[in-house]
């Protein structure tokens, strides 16, 4: 589930988070006396960074690089004119996306004794273990993450880094621990769970033999994302999880069909199988044109739209099993309102779970999804009923919010500053 497509836009907003702004590099003889806390550089070193500094507000960075190699070529330099050309480097070098200097410089002053004294420390651990995460250095990631966390709460951006280091490191123990702060953070910031956060958490579920967690994680992801792998996932997580009749795996794979889940041919496959067997010639149909083996489905199916009309009308002086198998047959053609009646028909009657299972299905068909998800509610069963029927209310009911939520209209949200 960890694609590159995912690390590449946590390294993007990572990126984004760090904040650099060297402070001027006053000469150590300029002033009168120095306090014990205050880095300061000696005078020559003084002279090239305030000129870098000038050229950096001018975004003149090849200019202002050259000043700093000028300092570093420099004899008898200071510890402190290090920790300073360092500063100035890594302000650039973010800027240019040049990691492997940025890695080089933050790694420098959040190793250096210095640091201590510095009134930004917080902010240098924190880019460093942010540019090491991206760095892939996961290692100092951690040891970065840990001592900043000793003396400030890490944000939602530095404990996904910090997740992922853990994650690389194969420790998944940590990977959940952390992966749960920065899911905590993020809702406490009012931002939606970060979907690699999600990612990793999955993972590390798989992993330790977590089934259960690993299943509700997924299905965050398919609800908060919409995306149709995750969906996918959530289905085939779904009919592996208990054992059930063949009309609950057939409702979980039509909630894989109604969510876009991009369903393999084994899942087609299935739902062919258990459509035809069961005569509802409408999903064999829709099955075999994924894939899914179901000979002759098609021709089947216009046959059996044919009678359909006159089965609908006598349908009401039917038995119970006739409604509810006419109802299942109707649906599998996409017919959902005539699908609700003919369920509403078979519940009168006395067909319980089934029943109203698919008129929450026929519902949501409709569009109808906050009905859907309180008729899902009432659905009672055995275990894997009980799953359909959760993860389709969770399904009507995602659909529900988002359907009554007014689409943002702001772009290029800002970053908040790491400080």
């Amino acid at each position: 589930m960890w694609t590159i497509s995912v690390r590449a836009a946590l390294f993007a907003a990572l990126l984004a988070a760090v904040v650099v702004s060297p402070s001027l590099a006053i000469g150590a003889d300029s002033k009168d006396t120095k306090d014990e806390n205050e880095i300061m550089a000696s005078p020559d070193v003084a002279k090239l960074l305030n000129a870098a500094q000038k050229l950096i507000a001018a975004n003149d960075f090849r200019s202002a690089m050259d000043q700093l190699r000028a300092a570093q070529a420099l004899p008898k330099r200071t510890p402190e004119d290090d920790f300073l050309i360092n500063e100035f480097l890594a302000s650039i070098s973010v800027r240019q996306n040049d990691i492997p200097t940025a890695t080089t410089a933050f790694e420098s002053m959040a190793d250096s004794p210095l640091l201590a004294k510095d009134p930004k420390k917080a902010e240098i651990l924190y880019n460093a273990m942010v540019v090491d995460d991206v760095a892939k250095r996961y290692q100092k990631t951690i040891a970065y993450g840990k001592l900043l966390e000793s003396f400030q709460p890490l944000d939602d951006k530095a404990l996904a880094a910090l997740a992922e280091a853990y994650y690389f490191t194969n420790d998944y123990a940590n990977v959940k621990l952390v992966a749960q702060k920065a899911l905590t953070a993020a809702k406490a910031a009012g931002a939606p769970p970060p979907q690699n956060v999600l990612q990793m958490l999955y993972n590390a579920d798989i992993k330790g033999g977590d089934r259960a967690g690993a299943a509700a994680v997924s299905e965050e992801l398919a609800l908060e994302y919409n995306s149709p792998q995750d969906w996918a996932q959530t289905v085939d997580i779904a009919l592996s999880s208990a054992k059930g009749s063949d009309i609950d795996h057939l409702d979980i794979l039509r909630l894989g069909v109604a969510a876009g889940a991009s369903l393999d041919s084994s899942d087609y496959d299935l739902m062919a199988q258990i459509a035809v067997h069961r005569g509802f010639f409408g999903d064999a149909a829709m099955a075999a044109n994924h894939g899914g083996k179901a000979p002759g489905a098609a021709a089947k199916a216009a046959a059996d739209q044919k009678s359909l009309p006159s089965l609908i009308t006598a349908a009401k002086g039917q038995d119970v099993m006739h409604n509810m198998v006419l109802a299942e047959d109707v649906y599998g053609y996409g017919r959902y309102a005539e699908a609700e009646q003919l369920a509403r028909q078979a519940q009168e009657k006395g067909a319980a779970s089934e029943a109203t299972m698919l008129i929450g299905m026929s519902l949501a068909g409709q569009g109808k999804y906050s009905d859907a998800a309180t008729t899902f509610k009432s659905v009672s069963g055995g275990t894997l009923t009980m799953k359909a029927a959760e993860l389709w209310q969770a399904y009507a009911a995602h659909k529900a919010m988002a359907s009554a939520t007014p689409a943002a209209t702001s772009a290029n949200p800002t970053t908040p500053s790491p400080r």
